[in-house]
């Protein structure tokens, strides 16, 4: 996931505001954050490997969980499509 997302480019960013390794999301990030009671959330944090490592993992478990446990779909719901 992370190869496809960011090609391990812990500062990628793309479109969809997708940001860091996992590219995440703004909104996103300061969602799961709060979740995972990380204090101080900013967009900046999502370009620090552990910090969107920690939130990428957590909501892509989330998705797993809302999809009968299958990754693929899971992944399918997280990746937004990439346009030509």
């Amino acid at each position: 996931m992370i190869r496809q997302e960011s090609a391990f480019n812990p500062n990628a960013i793309f479109s969809r505001e997708g940001a860091g390794l996992m590219q995440l999301a703004a909104q996103r990030g300061k969602h799961v954050a709060k979740q995972v009671k990380l204090s101080g959330f900013n967009q900046g944090l999502l370009f620090v490997p552990t910090v969107n490592l920690r939130l990428g993992t957590r909501y892509f478990k989330q998705s797993i969980d809302q999809n009968a446990a299958t990754v693929e779909f899971a992944l399918a719901a997280t990746t937004p499509a990439k346009t030509a």
